[in-house]
């Protein structure tokens, strides 16, 4: 029943993919760079491990809204 998904990779597209389910595509893109600046990891497009992942989701969360689920959602599918 617990199953972990170490072969999907946690990336940047991943994040803005969820987003722009949620909100458009500018929109996406502009939570999505404000989420990396603050946490650190602007100009990332590849995977990123672990702790950054955390830290990636923390940002969405304290954005706050649509940002929230999504980096609510990620976080319990990938990081727990």
């Amino acid at each position: 029943m617990d199953q972990t998904n170490d072969n999907q990779a946690i990336n940047v597209q991943l994040f803005y993919d969820s987003l722009r389910e949620k909100v458009t595509s500018n929109n996406a893109r502009l939570i999505l760079n404000s989420a990396l600046m603050q946490s650190g990891l602007k100009d990332r497009d590849d995977s990123l491990n672990s702790d950054e992942a955390k830290q990636l989701c923390l940002e969405l969360i304290n954005i706050g809204g649509p940002a929230f689920k999504i980096g609510q959602t990620i976080y319990r599918q990938y990081l727990q």
